[in-house]
């Protein structure tokens, strides 16, 4: 692609650039998904397209110190919204650690196991 191209990619509003770049839009601009063992892999992957196309997230998985390096390699190259929780999801406990700290949630990713 030209130099042009990318230059007008840069100068449009974050929204448009989003529909030129990914060819749709599928309306879930500023809802928000939990995405289960988001913090690498393909629940990293998933967490990465959600948030590219403006879903704010709730991501989750066991190590919090790589949680915290993903989650904020997303807010920096998306600059979305992203709250984090440590939790093992394969537990009673940190499933309700989760949907506590999520509230209200429009899309699940149940990337587990």
């Amino acid at each position: 692609m030209s130099n042009a191209f990318y230059f007008v990619l840069k100068i449009l509003p974050s929204n448009e650039r989003k529909k030129i770049m990914f060819g749709l839009d599928f309306g879930i601009a500023g809802k928000k998904a939990i995405v289960c063992a988001s913090s690498k892999g393909l629940g990293f992957g998933c967490a990465n397209a959600l948030a590219a196309v403006g879903v704010d997230l709730v991501m989750c998985a066991r190590g919090a110190d790589r949680l915290h390096e993903s989650a904020n390699q997303l807010r920096k190259k998306h600059s979305v919204k992203i709250i984090e929780v440590a939790c093992d999801v394969t537990t009673e406990e940190g499933r309700a650690k989760i949907l506590e700290a999520a509230g209200r949630v429009d899309i699940l990713v149940n990337n587990a196991g």
